[in-house]
């Protein structure tokens, strides 16, 4: 048996009806967005439960350069061996990308104006802060693992990293570091 047809102007005015009452759409927006609410609602209640559990625990105490990394030379080695790597993966790319960045206004040389050659030099801007605040967090591990200290008892923070070396930002930018136990 045929199905009948919807005649042309049929579809047209119920496609009108749609746009230009939405009610069906606003319907369903609500209907999602109350879902997700109550989706949210219960994470973040989760996650105050979990807050008010681990500070409700007096007895935190954070752990020392012993206990949380060992005390055997060939791990730590390892870890530093490690992190190094890393630093110098964010740096190398970092400066890859720097370049290609001022690079890219030379390229397009039927266009270059202004607009472009700002956005070029912000762009490598934010890639260099971006690219130095990775390899500052991997120098300031690198300095942990090497005076063997880690938490703020230890004098092992961020603030003894700065004030013990002064040159700490010349180290950051340093491909080659050598370990020294």
């Amino acid at each position: 048996m045929d199905t009948p047809k919807r005649s042309y102007f049929r579809k047209i005015g119920n496609m009108a009806y749609r746009v230009f009452l939405p009610f069906a759409a606003i319907k369903k927006t609500g209907q999602l967005f109350r879902k997700d609410f109550r989706h949210l609602k219960g994470n973040l209640d989760y996650i105050g439960d979990t807050s008010k559990e681990i500070t409700s625990k007096k007895n935190f105490k954070p752990m020392s350069f012993a206990q949380a990394v060992g005390t055997s030379e060939h791990v730590i080695r390892q870890h530093f061996e490690q992190i190094l790597q890393q630093k110098q993966m964010y740096l190398l790319l970092g400066s890859l990308l720097i370049f290609l960045e001022l690079l890219s206004p030379l390229l397009i040389l039927d266009s270059i104006n202004t607009k472009v050659i700002f956005f070029s030099i912000c762009g490598a801007l934010l890639t260099a802060s971006l690219t130095f605040i990775a390899a500052m967090g991997k120098q300031l591990r690198l300095w942990q693992l090497r005076t063997r200290r880690l938490s703020i008892e230890e004098k092992g923070g961020f603030d003894s990293f700065v004030n013990e070396n002064r040159d700490w930002w010349l180290q950051t930018l340093n491909l080659k570091i050598k370990y020294k136990p």
